[in-house]
């Protein structure tokens, strides 16, 4: 881990029973900010695929499926029940369930689980199980359109709901994105010097060769 997990969302002030629960959920939030700022920063401009296809087209296909599928799984497993069958998760609801009583809290969840049911089935029906139906025949089977950038913007609003809870305790707000050396600003950062030294030194190779 790339952050403090014994001291992040530790808050003295909350009550002892969700203390933990809501240490835990800070940071799998962490988590998938951190997974969320590495998929955009690669894959959310047009302008860097040209990059990836002339250097490890392959390897970043599979990156970006890899992350992807990630984040899917982490945000569903976030937004789970607070009870599958006879097992309890560690999931939003869970923590919620010690704070409904506030209204904002109340309506905040609403508008968070209103948005769920899309990446529930991909990650249902694709990333965690194979649907029978739409593997199959996924014409006649569609999932509902899911974008990362609506992802994104549902992990914030996440983040904004815990500063709800928060903020009933102490007088501050918690950050979930973390500023860290070696992540995917770095990574486009190295492929593209090797890409356009490659490049140079094959120019220079060229220019060396006198015609007979």
């Amino acid at each position: 881990m790339n952050h403090d997990e014994a001291e992040f969302g530790d808050i003295p002030s909350l009550p002892e029973e969700t203390r933990p629960i809501f240490k835990s959920i800070c940071n799998d939030i962490i988590l998938l900010n951190e997974n969320l700022d590495f998929y955009f920063t690669l894959f959310g401009k047009d302008d860097n695929f040209p990059l990836f296809s002339d250097t490890a087209p392959a390897a970043f296909r599979l990156i970006q499926r890899t992350v992807f599928s990630d984040v899917l799984l982490r945000l569903g497993r976030l937004l789970d029940p607070a009870k599958t069958g006879t097992n309890i998760n560690l999931s939003l609801r869970t923590l919620l369930a010690f704070f409904s009583y506030h209204i904002d809290i109340k309506d905040k969840s609403k508008i968070i689980f209103s948005k769920v049911d899309p990446i529930r089935k991909w990650r249902d029906k694709v990333i965690a199980h194979k649907d029978y139906f739409y593997a199959l025949n996924p014409k006649n089977n569609p999932l509902p359109p899911i974008r990362i950038a609506e992802i994104k913007s549902l992990v914030f609003e996440i983040g904004e709901l815990i500063n709800l809870i928060v903020q009933k305790y102490i007088n501050t707000e918690m950050v979930f994105n973390l500023i860290q050396f070696g992540d995917g600003e770095h990574l486009l950062f190295w492929v593209k010097t090797g890409f356009e030294k490659l490049q140079k030194e094959r120019k220079d190779v060229l220019a060396s060769i006198k015609p007979k």
